[in-house]
Parts: structure tokens; C-alpha cells; sequence
């Protein structure tokens, strides 16, 4: 009785935690009969834990996210049985367009549609594990009154998950008129991201880089609005991997002026 006591309460603990938070608790200190229950639920009972749930575990220590990784191809097949995943692949043919998290306890992919008063569109999807035999959707759209069209940045984009668990993508919009958005820049064209969570709130950033000079401290680095590059594939894959800093509805990239392509021509207009 208080061996199973224990396990619901933990359980309950990590229902309730995210995937960050559970790295403030001490919790390396779990017994061995703890983690063998939870290794039986993790391997038996897919359906009962929730995608928080699952980046909770794995942070517990280093047996339990060893296991975690090891059965994150049960929770993904067992996603990919269920009619809402066979009706995207049907309907959309999402395969190339999806992002599985490292735990297969969610995937997140994007569709392009075409408004009949708008040009292209992105329908931005999370599925994840929910818990308790279900599983739950959220769909971002961008509903910007100024909102003209919106794509990939590239053809070959995919999404990609935070330390949140959080799904992530960036587009390419277009606004009808200019706007103020931050750093002393208007401009028609942006790069943002899109995030939701599992609770399905919905973030976007606008998003620029600093090209930084090494070499030259003493040189005041300049935010570029990210879509300045848009026609250059190799270098905005590299803006959007390298480091960032997040301050309110804006991101900004930090790339040093030593990596950037030869052939980037920074006046480029």
C-alpha cells in the first residue's frame, strides 16, 4: 500500500511538472523500487502518461531517462496507430513535413492552405500524449489582421521541439502594410517562430540576428530582421541554429561575422 501510495504520488508530482521544472526538484535520490515501477508503466501502459509527464521522467536521473529514450518508439507507434495521425498522412501527407520529440511522446508538423481572401497559409499542429487513454491537438494559426501569406522559410523545413517540449517552427510572413515591430525596423517581411505548448498556448517572435565581430568588441552590433535573407537558404539555416536570446515578442540570433558563407553579401537588398 505505501509502495503503490508513493508511486501515485510521484506520479501526480510529475503530471503537474514541465519539462524544465522538473530539474528544481531533488529527485536523484528515487529508489530502485520507484524506478522499477515507473519502468513497468513506462513499458505496459503507454496511454497513462501524458507527453509533460514523460520529459519529467527522463529528468529524474540517469536510469529512468536512459529507459525513457529507450521506449520512446512504444509511444511513438502507438501515436501513429491512432486515426488522427493515419488521417493527416492520409489527407496531407505529413511524413516529410514532420518532427518527432526525442521521447516519441509528441509530433508537431505544418500545411500549407490557401484562403480564398489571402494568399498561402500555415496550419501549425501539436499532438502529444495526454494522459489517461487520451491525446490532445492544438492547430496554430496566425491571425494578424495584417496577415497576408505565410510559408516554410525553406522547402525542406521541419519543426523542432524546445527544453519546454514545446512545438516550434518558423515562417516566412508577409504583411500587407509595414509595421513597428522593435528594434527601430519596419518592414513588410518577417521570419518568425511559432510555438504552443501543451496547454495550447500559442507564442510568436519575431525574429533577428547580430552579426557579431569578434575581432572588433568595441563595434555596436546591428539587429537584421531575419528575412533580409530568405533567398539564401544555407545562411539562414545557420542563423536559426546558432544561439539566441528571447526578450519579450522578439528573438535575436547571434552569429559571428567569421562563419558567415563567402558568398553572403551583407548589403544585400
Amino acid at each position: 500500500m505505501i509502495r503503490t501510495s508513493f508511486f501515485i504520488t510521484l506520479l501526480i508530482l510529475m503530471q503537474t511538472l514541465s519539462c524544465m521544472d522538473a530539474s528544481k526538484y531533488n529527485l536523484n535520490t528515487i529508489g530502485n523500487d520507484i524506478n522499477d515501477i515507473l519502468e513497468h508503466k513506462l513499458h505496459f501502459n503507454v496511454e497513462l502518461f501524458s507527453h509533460n509527464t514523460i520529459c519529467a521522467v527522463a529528468l529524474v536521473n540517469k536510469r529512468l531517462n536512459a529507459f525513457v529514450e529507450k521506449t520512446a518508439q512504444q509511444r511513438k507507434d502507438y501515436l501513429t496507430s491512432q486515426e488522427v495521425y493515419k488521417g493527416a498522412c492520409v489527407n496531407f501527407g505529413i511524413d516529410a513535413r514532420t518532427t518527432w520529440h526525442k521521447y516519441g511522446s509528441a509530433y508537431a508538423y505544418w500545411i500549407i492552405y490557401t484562403p480564398k481572401v489571402s494568399q498561402e497559409r500555415i496550419l501549425f499542429n501539436f499532438i502529444h500524449l495526454n494522459g489517461n487513454n487520451s491525446i490532445s491537438t492544438h492547430v496554430f494559426e496566425d491571425h494578424h489582421k495584417d496577415l497576408v501569406g505565410a510559408a516554410p522559410p525553406f522547402d525542406d523545413y521541419v519543426p523542432f521541439f524546445n527544453t519546454n517540449g514545446d512545438a516550434c517552427m518558423h515562417a516566412y510572413i508577409l504583411h500587407r502594410k509595414q509595421q513597428k515591430i522593435s528594434l527601430k525596423r519596419s518592414s513588410k517581411e518577417h521570419i518568425v517562430e511559432y510555438s504552443i505548448n501543451t496547454n495550447g498556448l500559442q507564442k510568436k517572435l519575431s525574429c533577428y540576428v547580430n552579426i557579431i565581430n569578434k575581432n572588433n568588441s568595441n563595434k555596436k552590433n546591428k539587429s537584421i530582421n531575419c528575412a533580409k535573407y530568405i533567398d539564401d537558404t544555407v545562411f539562414l539555416k545557420k542563423i536559426i541554429n546558432s544561439e539566441s536570446i528571447t526578450k519579450e515578442s522578439i528573438k535575436v540570433y547571434n552569429i559571428d561575422k567569421a562563419d558567415m558563407n563567402k558568398n553572403i553579401v551583407l548589403n544585400k537588398k
